[in-house]
């Protein structure tokens, strides 16, 4: 099967062998066909800072000159097919714009596509300009790139999804016969994610649904079944996340109260895509943390501690912790008997502080599954974590109903046992059967995955009368649209018309 493969990678910025090792060693075993696409290097670098790029600029004037309505709406054309532009452009607009622009913090702000695309029009519309013009540069080079294949693709790797330059193949997958794979590292930065997909990958990895979960069969033997918990827990005691060194030690606070119960609130990087691509909830982590943390003070006994992101200090346009900064400014504004009771952490070992606290608040972030392996603490997230509705986690669609929870007692703080079993489960699922390993075998993964959706064959030569209507070969339309229902059957099932169809067939 993989002999008749051929493969496109969107850079080798991020798509390399140090981070994908056992996808290079798959591609080198089977010995196929591989196109890594360098040009425009200096643009898939960018990240949302394309001001006066010679490139772009034409583009920017084109834009500037519609009406706010026909921005929002306008779509460049890709081989005569209209492709909406902002969807494209927005994630990685606002991860320019959150870290540069203070208005974006000063309160919470709608992830709704509309209210989103007004905000920035109104109050940064050059950074969305230039991020449409971006999206529009894209749409034609990779438009040039597909046809210039005498064979196009049958699969294409982007890495994360959210950048413009990778959303835009994305998007372009979806209208010929090229199968997407996203990649991602993982919080243990020795495995990898790889799912054919074509959305961002950004805390909505496909194993956040449950039959994804159930369709990852641990064996029911229950030797078997322990082994391979054993070995998802060594991965995890093995993790060496490429991003965070974590500290040895922490600078435990010294309350004026210790007998009150602690919270501890886990922050994220402020322009975090994990935060960026959810279509609900709060898009600025700054404005949500400020929230919960006064909440915490006013509603509950709670003496609370913040602990920021030390990857804020490296993360391009941001290089300073700006959450910290923000999470100080809230403490001096308090009054005295409340700033005893908050403390601001960022460069502190996390399991050392999760080991004295009694709760963990938290948006997204996967430190909320080392706190629950590590501290026994369960997790309560208002973020959609793409680990959370796993029976480990407590997850609220609202501050108000978790200070309700805590206030009435509904919400316990500490896993029992049958959390843990379903942490264990979870880990196990995750690490030993979604994510691909460094290890050996981590080649016979990558094959599934690469291999495992089923391969329509068409035949060239003509069905004879005694063929029946299963076994004639379907038409080239046909196999597009069976494909298209393989990669995205919402989409599909709006057609009534090919459901129609198939039946017949």
């Amino acid at each position: 099967m993989s002999g008749h493969f051929r493969f496109l990678f969107a850079d080798d910025i991020h798509i390399h062998e140090r981070n994908f090792k056992p996808l290079f060693r798959y591609v080198d075993k089977k010995s196929i066909p591989l196109e890594t696409h360098r040009e425009h290097d200096d643009l898939k670098r960018r990240q949302g800072d394309y001001d006066s790029d010679p490139a772009l600029r034409p583009r920017v004037e084109a834009l500037r000159a519609l009406d706010r309505d026909s921005l929002f709406s306008y779509a460049h054309d890709h081989r005569l097919v209209p492709i909406r532009v902002f969807p494209l452009a927005r994630a990685e607009a606002l991860a320019f714009a959150l870290a540069t622009r203070d208005h974006w913090h000063a309160s919470p702000v709608s992830a709704a596509e509309r209210e989103v695309f007004d905000r920035l029009y109104e109050r940064d519309r050059d950074i969305l300009l230039w991020n449409m013009a971006a999206a529009c540069f894209w749409i034609d080079a990779w438009t040039d790139t597909l046809s210039s294949f005498d064979v196009p693709p049958t699969h294409a790797f982007v890495f994360s999804g959210s950048l413009i330059y990778g959303r835009v193949l994305m998007e372009l997958c979806k209208l010929q016969r090229t199968r997407c794979f996203v990649l991602e590292a993982s919080f243990t930065g020795r495995e990898f994610y790889l799912e054919e997909r074509y959305t961002p990958i950004a805390n909505r990895s496909s194993i956040r649904h449950r039959a994804v979960r159930d369709a990852l069969r641990l064996p029911e033997a229950a030797i078997p079944r322990m082994r391979e918990r054993a070995k998802a827990l060594q991965r995890v005691h093995l993790a060496a996340n490429k991003n965070v060194q974590q500290p040895d030690a922490a600078d435990l606070p010294r309350w004026a109260e210790p007998d009150r119960p602690t919270c501890l609130v886990l922050g994220q990087v402020a322009n975090d895509f994990s935060i960026i691509e959810q279509s609900s909830g709060y898009l600025s982590s700054i404005a949500f943390y400020g929230e919960l943390v006064q909440g915490l003070l006013d509603q509950t006994p709670y003496n609370v501690i913040f602990k920021g992101h030390p990857w804020e200090h490296k993360k391009t346009h941001l290089r300073r912790p700006l959450t910290k900064e923000a999470m100080l400014t809230l403490r001096a504004s308090l009054p005295d008997a409340q700033q005893q009771r908050f403390a601001v952490r960022e460069h502190d070992n996390l399991v050392s502080i999760g080991n004295v606290v009694d709760r963990v608040v938290l948006l997204s972030s996967q430190g909320g599954i080392e706190l629950a392996y590590y501290c026994g603490l369960k997790p309560s997230t208002l973020g959609h974590a793409f680990w959370g509705g796993a029976g480990f986690s407590d997850d609220y669609a609202s501050l108000d109903e978790l200070f309700a929870d805590i206030a009435t007692g509904r919400t316990r703080a500490l896993l029992d046992l049958d959390e843990v079993e379903h942490l264990y489960d979870w880990l196990t699922r995750y690490l030993q059967l979604h994510l691909v390993t460094e290890r050996t075998a981590s080649i016979s993964q990558v094959q599934r995955k690469l291999e495992s959706a089923p391969q329509i064959l068409l035949r060239t030569e003509p069905p004879s009368s005694a063929q029946s209507a299963i076994e004639r070969p379907l038409s080239e339309r046909t196999v597009r649209k069976l494909r298209k229902l393989q990669r995205d059957p919402r989409s599909f099932f709006r057609d009534a018309k090919w459901v129609r169809k198939l039946r017949e067939r």
